[in-house]
């Protein structure tokens, strides 16, 4: 019986840093989402502003270099590895659009996931609960 209990605990432990890990990486998708949504805003906003205007490009963390635009319709893209291609206007929105349909199908994928995993874990506490109370 204690070794059965001892098993419990074991694997709630277990889901528990199983859902803790999941939840983490809710937050990172959920970022990737603002990113994403940002990015296509940004494209969309790109489009309007017309060649030679000036405009401000952030370096990142709130810092920004005043810039002339030149394109609006080339826009170049990482696409791992340091390699970086250039794409249309029209072929980088459907491009972040594959990728805010891949990210929505992982958040989604991950919080039926969790789901799964509370009743498990909710169902090994009663049994560990009822171990250590007999």
């Amino acid at each position: 019986m204690k070794e059965q209990a001892q098993q419990k605990y074991i694997e709630v432990q277990v889901l528990e840093q199983q859902l803790k890990q999941n939840q983490k990486n809710l937050e990172i998708m959920h970022q990737q989402m603002l990113e994403l949504n940002a990015i296509s805003e940004s494209l969309v906003e790109l489009k309007k502003t017309k060649k030679g205007q000036e405009m401000l490009v952030p370096l990142g963390s709130g810092i920004f270099v005043k810039s002339e635009l030149k394109d609006n319709n080339e826009i170049l893209t990482n696409v791992g590895s340091d390699v970086v291609i250039s794409k249309t206007s029209a072929e980088a929105k459907t491009f972040i659009k594959k990728q805010t349909e891949f990210v929505t199908g992982m958040i989604s994928k991950t919080e039926q996931e969790m789901q799964s995993s509370v009743v498990k874990y909710q169902e090994l506490k009663e049994e560990l609960q009822g171990m250590v109370e007999k």
